[in-house]
């Protein structure tokens, strides 16, 4: 059984900029790194898997944009919304990487496309034994041609077969990337290559997605985007957006000529970053957080990461289920809470494809943000009848805001039931999928 619920999505505009979404906007430049007399620095993703121990992988290049190698802990000084943190460690990166790599296949690649095939294989080539590596190619579809890897066979082979032929989907594929690599662990990357912009023959946007959803979902999953510009008709303006406020950056290549040497110093730049790990003392509640990593020489680079979600011990509240129709704006997060009501059930909760929790009784409260990305989101619960299930119980879920005021019905929005009371205690697998800013 499948329900749709739509959630509104506010794109706000201003001076061919767009701003990203409030809880988020106080950090849209946070990636710029600042260059004085000791080298530039970039924070390229901040891994919170086991917050509150946080690991930033950071990029240190000197005024000629090489990487700068053999720095010492005493050679970083490391804060979070302006503390300084005390590290538990700092070294060079030893840690693998997931990489998407992305092609462009529009129509207009087609007198570049064998260089371009040739120099993605050898950047492919160039990623270590234990890295993996995704195949993505894109034209008016995103089309994934090989899932991660560490054997890297597939992905060159996938490569060598691509066409060129269609129009520009930049911004789905860049989401799509995303997606695919917010469920890999530890270091990732994104490197994709584009000549054109986001358009169909007629010059109209082509994407389901745009480029503030491709924004947020990189800043949300701390995944970097290194893009390379192909050509002359692309928008750079929009590309460095995306490549700088993701952790990434842009490299320019007016010629196809240029592209072995791009992505060889991509790589480069993947394998020359620093580990730095600690614990945060930050108690402040908020849902963003700013970390700056400055150099004892002068350099600075900072970026935000997004407080994910701990997995509770059950909050158990007392609800007000009430039922609800047409739009709702969740502020504050998003919860999914099991009606006080559940017997003779077990109830398997998933969350865009992953396992959340497992629960055997009612009045849980579970906290999800974590697991909401901007656009559509896919929630499963799979309800099982237990041995001392009967005719007669019943089973209530529902969806709602990440609010604490369960106990009044003073909620930010209304949540929904969308499992009510049934009466021939069966099982139940249900999805219900909805539309989040």
């Amino acid at each position: 059984m499948l329900k749709v619920l739509r959630i509104g999505v506010v794109a706000v505009m201003l001076a061919g900029l767009v701003l990203l979404t409030a809880d988020y906007a106080g950090f849209a430049q946070r990636n710029d790194p600042i260059e004085p007399q000791g080298g530039q620095v970039t924070i390229n993703q901040i891994d919170t898997t086991d917050y509150p121990n946080l690991v930033c992988y950071a990029t240190v290049n000197d005024s000629a944009g090489k990487p700068v190698f053999g720095l010492k802990p005493n050679d970083f000084e490391v804060s979070e919304d302006g503390v300084v943190q005390f590290s538990s460690d700092i070294k060079p990166v030893a840690v693998p990487v997931s990489v998407v790599v992305i092609v462009d296949s529009s129509g207009s690649m087609t007198n570049v496309m064998d260089q371009t095939k040739a120099a993605a294989v050898e950047f492919v080539d160039k990623l270590k034994g234990k890295d993996k590596c995704m195949v993505i190619d894109f034209d008016s579809k995103v089309k994934p041609l090989t899932g991660f890897a560490t054997d890297k066979l597939a992905a060159r082979e996938a490569i060598r077969k691509i066409t060129a032929g269609g129009e520009t989907a930049l911004y789905d594929a860049a989401y799509e990337a995303l997606v695919s690599a917010e469920k890999q662990s530890g270091r990732k990357a994104i490197v994709l290559l584009t000549d054109g912009k986001d358009q169909d023959t007629n010059g109209n946007p082509l994407s389901l997605h745009s480029i503030s959803d491709v924004v947020n979902l990189a800043n949300t999953d701390n995944i970097p985007i290194y893009i390379i510009g192909l050509g002359t008709k692309i928008e750079e303006s929009i590309l460095t957006q995306i490549a700088n406020e993701s952790g990434g950056k842009l490299f320019l290549a007016p010629e196809a000529e240029q592209l072995k040497q791009i992505y060889s110093e991509i790589a480069r730049q993947l394998q020359s970053q620093y580990e730095i790990a600690y614990t945060t003392s930050n108690p402040s509640k908020e849902p963003w957080h700013k970390v700056t990593v400055k150099l004892t020489t002068g350099g600075v680079g900072t970026k935000a990461y997004k407080v994910p979600f701990v997995p509770p011990t059950a909050e158990v509240t007392k609800q007000y289920w009430l039922i609800s129709t047409g739009e709702l704006s969740f502020v504050g997060g998003t919860t999914i809470a099991i009606g006080e009501g559940l017997t003779g059930y077990t109830v398997k909760v998933k969350v865009n494809g992953t396992d959340i929790a497992t629960i055997d009784k009612g009045g849980i409260v579970i906290n999800v943000t974590k697991y909401i990305r901007p656009g559509t989101n896919k929630v499963r619960f799979i309800a099982k009848k237990t041995e001392e299930g009967k005719k007669g119980d019943f089973l209530r879920i529902s969806i709602g805001p990440g609010t604490k005021e369960y106990s009044t019905v003073k909620l930010d929005s209304t949540p929904v039931n969308y499992l009510r009371s049934q009466n021939d205690a069966k099982d139940y697998d249900e999805e219900v999928i909805f539309q989040s800013e």
